[in-house]
Parts: structure tokens; C-alpha cells; sequence
């Protein structure tokens, strides 16, 4: 009798742990696909789960190092997935509530056992019946998804075996271990320990799993096959993902940037044509330049200069006959602000230019950013900086860079350490002249949409006066989107259209709709559609604009981290289908 409980204890071993592996095995391959820097830290705590399941087939005497993996495995994805419970990612928030209670739960009882095998009591029954109705939760939100639904299925089979054999097996006595091994694995937790530490409080070190998953992340090939070719002014297709040359055959520098239909100056006149501000990368990564592009058939691009320069020194403003004219008014104090705020060291990304018929001036929001004396990490600022100027084509004045809304008592602040963050941003003009900037704050956690005021320099009210819902609205908070982009289609509707957050690296986009800007806005799923749709056609969003005709185009960058002056530009025709938005990969059109 004693030998076939020992049978059965190992068979319900080697199912439930082949069938742990299997399963885990193939979620890790769906995640690398779709990458984002929080679903790293979900792959890495389930990698380690599965390496524990392994290992518990493999030596069943070693549960200390077992138990030691489960736990570590946890710390990795629990703190992840309880971010996507709250907010709202790439994928099901429901599945993310399944996935964190059938790790975490289901695995109790392994954590407390220090026998080899299974045991019996109280405590780890009932965490085998309390994660089991875990699993049946996720069969429930698995119901209007075929891939959650087959994964929670799967799961809930498992932990069923594993609770029908738990329950009939006695528990087996405990062999002592020697001390060298208590050592050794004294000496492994604490390095692990130490090394998820690492990880937690420094999210740079992430990187080398950010490139290792990226290398899995390239698109299908129908989607790079124009990156040999050049797109110029005698081009008469759009060759989405070319090299786009200006009107003296030079590379169009305009990243991150924004294309719209707006007056520009043509002599004693003023013309409609299409303005395209963006960064000019060919500095590298930190400083750029803000570049100027116009066109009247979005074919021709007639580089108008950079724009808004920063300096690359204190003395520049006063002696540089450039910077000495923009700032000719200033004192010593405001330009050694200036220069503490804005420099090429800083960070310049993401302009945007509205044009204000009220005070016939052209404002610029861009994300500034720099390092702190608390942190050298060049995102640890992170403000709005705003310029101004009497003339599309500059020079922009800088005037400030500043923190905006704040999150409103009452609310969950997802990074109470620093508030009212501004880092990526866009720029809407509605079409009663209203204006507001969208931007990510809280680290990247949550979207806001805050009013400005009539001069479109500055928020409708101070971060401390602002009104909720009047002023200002904090959108999918936890979700860790970036890359905002707002348009009001031909339906009237308004969209915000965002990527997840992968650094350069491409993910999957999600387009939410309203009725109102500050109303309650619709989860539309991802608009991309067909291959190469899970990485939104390797780009990230920048840009929805209209053309003359009424053809509405999606523009995003395709960034090459390794050469970010060298990175494409992806234009594609975006499509309403009644209240949907559609955007499909087409290789060249007109």
C-alpha cells in the first residue's frame, strides 16, 4: 500500500510538473512576442517557476532550492501582473488577475513543504482549494478569449490532479540535510536575492533582457522591404519604411514628431501648408535639435532648419550671437536656469507645435528630461519644457520646463515618489480652439489630458487648482503606456492612440475611444490588422493627421537603436469603419 502511494505520489509529480513546464513554456514564447518592460519580469518569474518544477522532478530531495526558485520566481512576476490587474495592457487584465493568484497560490503549498514529495495538513490543503478556485476565476474571464480560455483550461486540469492526489496522500517524514548543502544554498539564495534587488531598484539593468527579447521581436519581412530604397521628392508612392530625403536629397530629421495642416508665412502672406516638427537625431541620442519641415503635397519636404536649439554652454547665451538674440532680455539668473534646464546634455524628445491664432504665436511642447543629483539616469527629471515664437521656422524661444497635473485624492497614485511627471507627450487643438497635452505620467503608469490656457504656454490651472474632469483626466492608471496620440475623427469621436513601454523596441498598440474628451473613454483593442499587427508593424506611434482630400494617415517610428538618425518613418492610411479604426500594412501607396 505504502509503495503505491509513493507510485502515486509520483505520477501526479510528473504530470502536474511536465504539464507546469509545457504550459509555463508556452506562455514565455507568447510574451517574447509582444514584448513590454513589465511582461519581462512576468516571463522571468515564470522561467524560474518552471526551472523549480523541473528541479523538483529532477532531485525531489532539493525543496530548499526549490522553494527558493518559487519565491524568487514570484518576486519577479506577482509585483508585474497586480500592475496589469489594476490597469489595462496588451493583454486581458482579467487573465493578468488569474495569472497572479494561480502562481502565487497554487504554489503555497509547495513553498511550505519541507518533505520530499507532497504532505497534508490544514494550511496546505486549503491553499490547494484556495488556488484551484483561483484557476476557475480565470476560467470565467477566459470566456471571451480563446487563448486565456485554453491556457486557464489547462491550468485548472493541472491543479485539479494535483488537489485529487494531494488530498489522499499522507504526509512522508523529512530527510536532515547536511550542513555543506544548507550552505551552498544559503550562498545561491542570497546571490539571487541579491541580483533580483538589483533588478528591482534599478531598472537600466533590465536592458540586457530588453535586447535578448528583442532579437525575438523582428516583424515579418513584407515589412522591411523598402529599407533599401529612398523616398524623395520625385516619389510618387509612399514606401513606408524608406529613407526620406528632403528637397536637396538630404535625410528628413523630424523623429517623434508631428505632421499637420497649419498658416505658415510665404512673404507679406500667410498660407496653408503642412508643417512636420520633429527631433533631428543627427546628434545622437540626448540635445536634439527641434527641425522643421514644410510641404504643400507631403511629397516635396523643404527643410526650413532646426528650429529650437539648445546650447552647449552657459556662455553660448551670452556670447553666441544665436542664443545672445533670443535671449537678449533675460537676466544671469534666468539664463543660468536656462542653461541648468535646457542643454545638450538634456533630454529633447517628442516635440509638438500648435499654432495660436489668438496670440499669432507657434508654441512647442516637447519632453524635457535630465538626471538628478539623486539619480545619473537621464529620465529621473521628467517635465514638460515649452518654447514660443512669432514664426514656424524659429527661432523658438525656451521659457520653462515644469511638472503638470497631479493625481486627485481620492485615486491610487502609482508613483507617489515623484509627482505630476511629464514624459511622452502630444499636443490636440479641438476645433473650438481648446488645446490640451496628453502625456504619460506617474513612471510611465498612467496617461493624463490636461487643458491648457488661451496662449497654449501654460495648463488652464496650476497642478494644486486644477479640477478633476474640468481641467484635467488621469486615464488607465498602472497600465504602462506611452506615445499618446489624440485625434478627433470624421464621427466626431475622439481616440487616443498609445503603445505599451519597451524602449526602442516595438510593441503592440491600443486605440481607446469617447465622446468626450474628458468623458469615459473605450477599451478598442489594437487597430493594427494583419501580419506584423502584434508589433504594430514594428513602430511606435507619433502621429494621426488628415490630408487635404480627407485621407487620414497613421505615422509612427520604425527606431534603430543602434543608429536613431538612421530610423524610418511609417506611413499608412488609417481607416474609419463606422466607430472602428483600422490601419493595415500596405508596402507602397499612393
Amino acid at each position: 500500500m505504502k509503495q503505491n502511494r509513493k507510485g502515486e505520489r509520483n505520477t501526479a509529480l510528473i504530470v502536474w510538473t511536465a504539464g507546469m513546464a509545457g504550459l509555463n513554456a508556452f506562455f514565455v514564447y507568447e510574451t517574447i512576442f509582444s514584448p513590454s518592460f513589465m511582461m519581462q519580469f512576468v516571463t522571468a518569474g515564470i522561467i524560474l517557476c518552471t526551472a523549480s518544477e523541473l528541479l523538483c522532478f529532477w532531485k525531489p530531495r532539493l525543496v530548499v532550492m526549490r522553494d527558493i526558485l518559487y519565491l524568487i520566481g514570484a518576486g519577479f512576476s506577482v509585483p508585474a501582473v497586480i500592475m496589469y490587474v489594476t490597469g489595462d495592457d496588451w493583454f486581458s487584465q482579467y487573465f493578468a488577475g488569474g495569472l497572479a493568484l494561480s502562481i502565487v497560490l497554487s504554489r503555497i503549498n509547495l513553498f511550505l513543504t519541507r518533505k520530499k514529495g507532497f504532505r497534508v495538513d490544514v494550511l496546505s490543503a486549503a491553499s490547494d482549494w484556495v488556488g484551484f478556485l483561483a484557476v476557475c476565476f480565470a476560467l470565467l474571464c477566459g470566456i471571451t478569449n480563446t487563448y486565456l480560455l485554453f491556457y486557464a483550461l489547462v491550468l485548472a486540469l493541472l491543479q485539479g490532479i494535483r488537489l485529487a492526489h494531494n488530498t489522499r496522500l499522507p504526509a512522508s517524514d523529512a530527510k536532515p540535510t547536511g550542513r555543506k548543502r544548507n550552505l551552498a544554498e544559503g550562498i545561491v539564495l542570497a546571490v539571487l536575492l541579491a541580483v533580483i534587488i538589483y533588478f528591482f531598484h534599478n531598472p537600466f539593468a533590465s536592458k540586457p533582457l530588453t535586447w535578448l527579447i528583442s532579437t525575438f521581436g523582428h516583424g515579418p519581412e513584407i515589412l522591411y522591404e523598402n529599407e533599401a530604397k529612398e523616398l524623395s521628392a520625385e516619389t510618387e508612392l509612399f514606401l513606408p519604411g524608406a529613407k526620406w530625403l528632403d528637397e536637396n536629397g538630404n535625410p528628413i530629421q523630424a523623429h517623434g514628431g508631428q505632421i499637420q495642416r497649419m498658416p505658415v508665412p510665404d512673404g507679406d502672406t500667410v498660407q496653408e501648408r503642412y508643417v512636420w516638427v520633429g527631433e533631428d537625431k543627427t546628434t545622437g541620442h540626448l540635445g536634439n535639435p527641434v527641425a522643421v519641415y514644410i510641404s504643400d503635397d507631403l511629397h516635396r519636404w523643404i527643410f526650413m532648419g532646426d528650429v529650437l536649439r539648445p546650447p552647449s554652454s552657459r556662455d553660448d547665451l551670452d556670447n553666441d550671437p544665436y542664443f545672445a538674440a533670443i535671449y537678449c532680455d533675460t537676466t544671469p539668473e534666468e539664463k543660468d536656469l536656462i542653461w541648468s534646464c535646457f542643454n545638450t546634455e538634456t533630454v529633447i524628445e517628442r516635440p509638438k507645435m500648435l499654432y495660436n491664432n489668438k496670440t499669432d504665436q507657434y508654441v512647442i511642447w516637447f519632453h524635457s528630461d535630465d538626471a538628478t543629483e539623486k539619480n545619473t539616469y537621464k529620465y529621473d527629471v521628467g517635465m514638460a519644457g515649452v518654447a514660443v515664437s512669432d514664426s514656424p521656422f524659429g527661432p523658438f524661444r525656451f521659457l520653462r520646463r515644469q511638472r503638470l497635473s497631479l493625481c486627485p485624492p481620492g485615486q491610487i497614485d502609482c508613483f507617489p515618489a515623484s509627482k505630476g511627471e511629464a514624459r511622452d507627450m502630444n499636443l490636440f487643438q479641438d476645433s473650438d480652439g481648446t488645446a490640451y497635452i496628453v502625456y504619460t505620467s506617474e513612471n510611465n503608469k498612467t496617461l493624463y489630458i490636461s487643458k491648457l490656457d488661451e496662449t497654449y504656454t501654460d495648463l488652464s490651472a496650476s497642478p494644486e487648482e486644477a479640477i478633476y474632469g474640468e481641467d484635467y483626466v488621469r486615464l488607465f492608471p498602472s497600465s504602462m503606456r506611452e506615445a499618446p496620440v489624440l485625434f478627433r475623427g470624421d464621427n466626431g469621436r475622439y481616440y487616443l492612440l498609445s503603445s505599451s513601454t519597451t524602449g526602442w523596441m516595438s510593441n503592440q498598440a491600443r486605440l481607446w475611444s469617447s465622446d468626450q474628451i474628458f468623458g469615459k473613454w473605450k477599451n478598442k483593442g489594437n487597430p493594427f490588422r494583419g501580419s506584423g499587427a502584434n508589433l504594430s508593424f514594428d513602430t511606435q506611434c507619433t502621429s494621426v493627421f488628415q490630408r487635404e482630400d480627407g485621407q487620414w494617415i497613421y505615422y509612427g517610428d520604425r527606431w534603430k537603436q543602434n543608429d536613431l538618425s538612421d530610423s524610418r518613418y511609417i506611413w499608412l492610411p488609417l481607416q474609419f469603419e463606422e466607430r472602428e479604426v483600422q490601419i493595415e500594412w500596405l508596402p507602397k501607396w499612393e
